[in-house]
């Protein structure tokens, strides 16, 4: 008559027991993590879609011959304005000279500020934007924060309308400067500065 198996000791089996709860808390603490993980990739990502389309922003305004504009009539910060320039058909080249000819004729019209600039070309590469201004010499320079409204009007305007934008480098007379006209750093390629956003127009 055969013999049965001898029984496993109680400690073997509590082992065993416990490495079974080990690998399940493992296993289920990775899921946890990466699905909280992608989670948060999501809801930032909508947090974001939501920030935009707070502003009367983007590729809709072209689309229907409108461009978004910024404008700092209160001389404090930049409010954002839908401006009929071109039609749905003008190309994006054109749009974007047509944007910041708009922000330096409204600094002029709106906020009273004698504009030492006029737009000598932009051109897009690599998400950035170079924009090409020509001075104007028998204006003086700008005081310090207009010079940055008026800059970060031409960046948040760019950066607003055409997704192909992130950031835009500013030349002066075709030429790299360390200033665009008072103290602003324009060495590097200024990104949108949400900071002086104010509420619509």
């Amino acid at each position: 008559m055969a013999t049965p198996p001898p029984q496993e000791s109680w400690q073997r089996l509590f082992v065993r027991t416990l490495m079974i709860c080990l690998a399940i808390i493992v296993v289920g603490g990775m899921a946890l993590s990466l699905f909280f993980q992608r989670l948060g990739q999501v809801t930032a990502e909508e947090r974001s879609r939501q920030a935009l389309s707070a502003l009367p922003r983007a590729i809709r305004p072209p689309q229907r011959g409108q461009l978004l504009v910024h404008i700092f009539s209160d001389g404090r910060t930049l409010h954002p304005r839908l401006e009929s320039l071109g039609t749905s058909a003008t190309p994006h080249s054109q749009q974007r000279a047509l944007v910041i000819d708009r922000v330096l004729e409204l600094a002029a019209e709106e906020a009273g500020v004698e504009v030492p600039f006029t737009t000598r070309g932009v051109y897009v590469v690599d998400g950035v934007a170079t924009v090409d201004l020509a001075t104007e010499p028998a204006v003086p320079p700008l005081p310090f924060r207009t010079e940055c409204l008026l800059a970060y009007a031409i960046v948040n305007s760019l950066t607003d309308n055409f997704d192909d934008i992130h950031a835009v480098q500013f030349l002066i007379n075709g030429e790299e400067a360390p200033v665009l006209s008072t103290a602003l750093d324009i060495s590097v390629p200024l990104v949108p500065n949400a900071a002086l956003r104010g509420g619509g127009t």
